[in-house]
């Protein structure tokens, strides 16, 4: 899945320059995607809830970016 440090600047530079939605929620996706990559790189081993979850992400990223 990647380290937090090197993905989440990326994303966030290209979601926020990107993003036809709120900044503020972009914000906030993101924030909470920071907190969930540090939960998964904290317990070792991605788990199907974790999947899960990142398709979850996923959805309101495109959201964000489709306006």
């Amino acid at each position: 899945m990647g380290r937090p440090e090197e993905v989440l600047p990326f994303l966030r530079g290209r979601l926020l320059r990107n993003a036809n939605g709120s900044r503020e929620k972009a914000e906030r996706v993101l924030d909470s995607l920071k907190d969930f990559y540090e939960d998964v790189s904290a317990s070792g081993k991605v788990r199907r809830e974790h999947l899960l979850l990142l398709e979850a992400y996923e959805a309101s990223i495109r959201k964000l970016i489709e306006g």
